[in-house]
């Protein structure tokens, strides 16, 4: 329960009032920071009048937890996400864990993900106002949850991770979201919401000036029945259009000129790639290994092949460097050009050679060449870290 009062005094009144509900439902109001508390003033200092319940003075706070968000004394939002942060970090990584450890494929692993963790973050996103600094946080948040489920390097492409696991960014479905609650707040019976919808569309910055922007209509808001109906199809239009613009800057970007942008575009919005490059015969390490090599999530000193630019001294081949090669290591020039891992593809059939750099491709060679691809993909990495843990001794 939250009491908005306008001054102290107002406050003690409502505070007296609360107590003696709570006693007459054979309650008792408990004290303390995180339980009944005051929260302090914009300024972050305690109000010179002291509060109490039932005698007990009630302690200022400048932070307080409330139905999953901590709320901050001047408004800000950033204390909210930066627990939110911190949160769905420690949560996602002992689900990683343990789909790991019970050999789950990455494609159950995402819809997991959107069923028990992405409901918390969009519930408690969707009911507070967020500026354009606020949503780029939150969508490096999910970008940080993705590679997480992935096992990407922190450093890997910013499109990748999203469209590997057929998820849509976080800031796009917030419009849609925050309209959904506010439609189903004037479906109901009338509440706090109900009250603010003459002067909420005119404080720009609000939540609800936020929420009114996804709304159509001029006349306010009237009582909708099936906005149900109308809140799934704005998510589908939402979702479609942000996979629509992350295909785009997949397809622009130097370090993915091996991503499947050609199969994300077939298949569709929240289609999930990462299942394409799964197989019953292949281990799920393996899978996970071709898959950060093609969405450049695995760390190659020079990642994808880039089209412009001459190659940079940190970007070089080691191996060829000390034979006089000037030959950045690229994804094409590990799987099919460096001497060091000639060994594994040596005896290779070309229709195995050419699912080396498109191992989600199947309409080229067998279900077979696929398995020994992405199996041969995994040795040759074994024999690049191999000689890495070499050449550091």
């Amino acid at each position: 329960m939250a009491l908005l009062l306008k001054d102290s005094f107002a406050a003690q009144s409502a505070l007296d009032l609360t107590s003696s509900w709570a006693r007459d439902l054979r309650l008792k109001l408990n004290v303390g920071d995180d339980k009944t508390a005051a929260l302090c003033g914009p300024s972050g200092c305690p109000s010179p009048t002291p509060l109490s319940v039932d005698g007990v003075p009630l302690p200022w706070v400048t932070t307080y937890r409330y139905l999953g968000g901590l709320l901050h004394c001047a408004g800000s939002v950033r204390p909210m996400l930066k627990d939110l942060d911190l949160r769905l970090t420690k949560r996602t990584g002992m689900f990683v864990r343990w789909g790991r450890a019970s050999q789950i494929a990455i494609a159950i692993l995402a819809k997991l993900f959107i069923i028990y963790l992405e409901p918390v973050a969009l519930s408690l996103l969707a009911a507070v106002p967020l500026n354009a600094s606020d949503l780029v946080h939150i969508d490096m948040l999910q970008r940080k949850l993705a590679r997480m489920v992935l096992g990407h390097c922190k450093y890997s492409p910013i499109p990748s991770p999203l469209l590997l696991l057929g998820w849509c960014s976080w800031s796009a479905m917030l419009p849609s979201l925050r309209a959904g609650l506010l439609l189903h707040a004037h479906s109901g019976l009338p509440s706090m919401l109900t009250l603010l919808c003459k002067f909420g569309p005119q404080c720009e910055g609000t939540w609800y000036y936020q929420a009114c922007l996804g709304v159509t209509g001029s006349e306010g808001i009237a009582p909708i029945r099936d906005h149900h109906k109308l809140l799934r199809a704005s998510l589908t239009r939402a979702r479609e259009l942000d996979w629509a613009r992350l295909v785009r800057v997949a397809e622009a970007h130097s370090n993915l000129c091996h991503f499947p942008v050609l199969l994300a575009n077939r298949l569709g919005a929240g289609s999930c790639l990462a299942g394409e490059f799964t197989s019953p015969r292949v281990p799920l390490s393996t899978s996970l290994l071709v898959m950060r090599l093609c969405s450049g999530g695995q760390s190659l000193r020079g990642g994808d092949r880039a089209r412009v630019g001459p190659p940079l001294i940190r970007s070089l081949c080691a191996f060829c460097s000390g034979f006089g090669g000037q030959v950045p290591e690229d994804l094409q020039h590990f799987l099919l050009e460096c001497p060091l891992t000639d060994g594994p593809r040596r005896h290779l059939h070309s229709s195995v050679k050419q699912l080396l750099l498109e191992p989600w491709n199947h309409r080229v060679g067998k279900q077979s060449h696929r398995t020994q691809a992405m199996a041969v993909s995994a040795q040759m990495w074994q024999v690049r870290k191999a000689w890495i843990r070499q050449q550091s001794k």
